[in-house]
């Protein structure tokens, strides 16, 4: 049932229930903030003081969507389905937000060399290992009479 439908439809007794203030809703709000403060029922925004009030329409406002230099939004028929495209541009107003961003990529980043790192330094230490063995062997030097390192791990 659409709200108007509703309205039309509401007892006296309804109508006086929905009585009272409703959060600030003003000519120039995005129209996703209209809609959120809409949402709230007079009975809940009765029980709000007026600062509870405020915070919430800031909160409301400040999560909307900004409006952009350039705001292209189309759509094209396809043979089964219909496809939409957008092209925002506009000055970029996320510094704080991409500096906790790059921390974080370069705490990963960091954690991501040095596991790269001691993999190599790892490999390296076991190829010399090997290579100081096989020269070991070609010189014929005996450190242990009698066994051979291959015959430990038997």
């Amino acid at each position: 049932m659409s709200s108007r439908a509703a309205r039309r439809t509401a007892t006296p007794t309804a109508r006086a229930s929905r009585a009272g203030p409703r959060p600030a809703v003003e000519a120039g709000d995005p129209p996703l903030a209209k809609a959120v403060l809409r949402r709230i029922s007079r009975s809940t925004w009765d029980t709000l003081g007026e600062a509870q009030r405020a915070e919430i329409r800031a909160a409301v406002l400040s999560a909307s969507p900004r409006r952009h230099a350039i705001d292209v939004r189309g759509s094209i028929p396809l043979v089964f389905f219909r496809a939409y495209f957008v092209l925002l541009a506009g000055r970029d107003t996320r510094r704080g937000n991409l500096r906790v961003e790059d921390d974080r990529r370069a705490r990963v980043v960091g954690l991501g060399w040095s596991i790269v790192s001691t993999l190599l330094a790892l490999a390296i230490v076991a190829a010399a290992l090997v290579g100081v063995y096989h020269v070991k062997c070609a010189l014929g030097i005996d450190l242990i009479p009698g066994k051979h390192a291959w015959e430990l791990f038997d």
